[in-house]
């Protein structure tokens, strides 16, 4: 359990959570044993230019044995103006990030495609975080701080166990994201 010492006298219910700085340099490895051992993943993501290749390899190499992924991307249809000022929060260059979005989108259907244990919808809204949630019992949450490249990004490791209600909470907003997104036929 976590320790509440430090927390202001009015805070009776926080919940512990594991703070990993640039958690994507390790963040792979925990990845990739996600979708050989477990059974639902639900992905969060706003442009996944190299996470859909290495995705496609591992498919190839036959080494995704999860049931279900579904994948959140953003939506291609988003303002250019809204796309270029997100990739500027996060001091990746605007010029690109459009054509990204784009990209992305395309690449998530083709692997959708050709994989039938992955589902790939997009949404409208604006990204503040993205996230792995595997099995509705534990997350890696990666925070989209200002100016931080990915290997800087904090990630948060949550499980329903030690985080009931921040789980929860983020958990069934991801999930509410996913039954209003925009699936590939409605495009």
């Amino acid at each position: 359990m976590c320790l509440n010492q430090s927390l202001p006298k009015n805070v009776s219910n926080a919940e512990c959570c594991f703070a990993i700085p640039a958690h994507r340099r390790n963040a792979r490895d925990y990845l990739t044993v996600a979708l050989e051992k477990s059974t639902d993943i639900l992905w969060l993501t706003v442009m996944s230019q190299h996470t859909t290749k290495w995705l496609a390899r591992l498919f190839l190499e036959k080494r995704v044995n999860a049931k279900t992924i579904r994948v959140l991307t953003l939506d291609p249809n988003t303002p250019d103006a809204v796309i270029r000022a997100f990739a500027g929060h996060l001091n990746e260059p605007p010029s690109g990030a459009v054509i990204q979005v784009k990209e992305a989108w395309a690449a998530w259907r083709d692997l959708a495609q050709r994989n039938p244990a992955l589902s790939a919808r997009s949404y409208e809204s604006s990204p503040t975080l993205q996230g792995v949630f595997l099995d509705g019992r534990e997350a890696l949450i990666e925070v989209m701080s200002f100016h931080s490249t990915p290997d800087e990004r904090v990630g948060l490791f949550i499980t329903r166990e030690t985080s009931p209600e921040t789980f929860r909470t983020l958990h069934n907003a991801v999930e509410e994201m996913w039954t209003s997104s925009r699936t590939p036929d409605r495009e």
